[in-house]
């Protein structure tokens, strides 16, 4: 993983920044520096699984190519990148259209006169922003499909569709029911095509019946998504839970060649 920015392609960045800004002055389509170092971070610590295809490129080059991408999607431009780039859409400002919490908190009304609301649950390999209680540091966490997957099945296998409440209070219970759950598996799903969400392969869908007493706050937007409760390790906690990992593994390393 790449942390630190080279002071030239910091400079890079800048430029790209002011010429990005001064074609696209919107907000939605402004660029930030810390925008484009976290996406060109990202590209250097993708080099090494990159496509076998372009390994004729140095990794700072690969680098600036995710930037340049990124920058297409920012201006709204229909060209110039590959169309299954998603990646860095968390980092998109949250007005522009592309953005993955404008997806996260997007519900469609697929049924108003019977309370049906549907959306995405949980999007895969998007960065989620959270902050270390004990030290108020803040990081990343990020699911992939195939946890998200196991996730979802927890959640059925559980019966959890009923245990469901508002802003995560367990004290303000919604009473209402996930209806149905789905995973995207082909980019022409249901999600996509008949409710137009434009969601990744390995999205978490849910169908939701609303109880009468929530609805009229869905319908005012102030409800406009759905968020997954559960009980995740702690930055600190893995830290230490690979530590111990480690000792483990050399501990058992050294009891076979005894």
């Amino acid at each position: 993983m790449v942390s630190e920015v080279p002071a030239d392609v910091e400079k890079t960045l800048q430029k790209k920044i002011e010429e990005h800004n001064e074609k696209n002055p919107q907000d939605s389509q402004k660029a930030t520096l810390g925008m484009l170092k976290a996406v060109w971070r990202r590209g250097a610590g993708a080099y090494s699984i990159g496509t076998p295809g372009k390994r004729g490129m140095a990794r700072p080059q690969w680098a600036m190519a995710r930037v340049n991408a990124f920058l297409n999607i920012l201006a709204g431009n229909r060209s110039g990148y590959d169309k299954d780039y998603k990646q860095d859409n968390d980092l998109l400002p949250k007005g522009h259209p592309k953005h993955s919490e404008a997806k996260m908190s997007k519900l469609i009304f697929a049924s108003e006169d019977q309370r049906l609301v549907v959306g995405p649950a949980m999007i895969p390999n998007i960065e989620i922003l959270r902050k270390d209680e004990d030290t108020g540091e803040s990081y990343y966490v990020r699911f992939s499909a195939e946890t998200i997957s196991k996730i979802a099945e927890k959640f059925m296998r559980e019966l959890r569709n009923a245990n469901t409440n508002v802003q995560h209070d367990q004290e303000d219970p919604a009473n209402s029911y996930v209806k149905e759950t789905w995973i995207v598996e082909t980019e022409d799903d249901k999600a996509n095509t008949k409710y137009g969400l434009d969601v990744p392969v390995g999205t978490w869908m849910v169908a939701m019946r609303v109880a009468p007493a929530v609805w009229p706050k869905v319908k005012s937007g102030e409800l406009n998504g759905f968020s997954i409760e559960g009980n995740f390790m702690s930055k600190k906690d893995y830290e230490q839970y690979q530590k111990d990992r480690q000792l483990y593994d050399r501990v058992v390393k050294i009891l076979k060649s005894v």
